[in-house]
């Protein structure tokens, strides 16, 4: 028998074929791949680097609460959370409810500047996967009383279960204008006002989120401050328990 080539056309329909089946296949996986990403509760979904901003949305559309009470052996916190910070309010209400907070502690004291609460388990949502991604808001400032996520040096989002409480100074007018020159930060006029009456802690804004403030029992951040301390160490003598709930609206 005689050999025959095939003729180019034939060898482009084969290989026309071939890219189809193989860019059909891609589709598939693709498909699939998609499906297998899809949020079918987001209350219990496992969040990573990938999903945080779909997990986090989804379930701040399906959970608007932004009141929270902050309960500490010196009393009750009311805080408010930031509309204008939807993940972070989404993140925490998420763990409220998930009861992630019931076994925390504030585990670091700085007076004159922040308590810190957080580190409680942190296996029970597998929270080492995500970051929350940054909302820092000008307008969103440290304050006493701004609750506001912690991040570590070189992190590229907010921490997911560390949370601080500023306490903060009362600053003068001079040193607030000698800061805004140093840095380049501005500070608004309401800024301005807050921070030489009420107080807070102005070299962490534009830098950290701040998602909410207490609006009542300002006065448990005094009492909480103020606890002996390992200074060097930033750490309460004693442990501070701390627990957060869904406030009755």
């Amino acid at each position: 028998m005689t050999n025959r080539k095939l003729p180019a056309s034939h060898h482009f329909f084969n290989i026309s074929h071939l890219l189809t089946l193989v860019s059909l296949l891609a589709l598939f996986n693709c498909n699939n791949k998609s499906r297998q990403e899809e949020i079918s509760d987001p209350a219990t979904a496992e969040i990573t680097g990938r999903n945080v901003r779909k997990v986090l949305t989804a379930y701040g559309e399906q959970n608007p609460e932004n009141m929270v009470i902050i309960s500490t052996p010196f009393g009750d916190m009311k805080a408010q959370l930031y509309e204008q910070t939807p993940l972070h309010r989404a993140n925490f209400i998420r763990l409220t409810r998930a009861g992630f907070f019931d076994s925390a502690s504030f585990h670091r004291i700085v007076k004159d500047f922040m308590v810190q609460a957080g580190y409680a388990d942190k296996r029970k949502l597998k929270l080492d996967n995500y970051l929350v991604p940054y909302e820092v808001d000008p307008m969103l400032y440290h304050k006493k009383g701004a609750l506001g996520m912690a991040h570590h040096d070189g992190a590229k989002g907010s921490s997911p279960f560390d949370f601080y409480i500023v306490h903060g100074t009362v600053l003068t007018k001079d040193s607030l204008r000698n800061f805004s020159s140093a840095t380049g930060k501005i500070l608004f006029p309401e800024h301005i006002d807050t921070y030489t009456t009420l107080g807070g802690a102005p070299h962490l804004d534009s830098t950290y989120t701040v998602f909410g403030e207490v609006i009542e029992g300002l006065h448990i951040i005094d009492s909480i401050a103020g606890v002996p301390a390992d200074l060097k160490a930033e750490k309460p003598l004693s442990r501070i328990p701390v627990t957060v709930k869904i406030a009755n609206q």
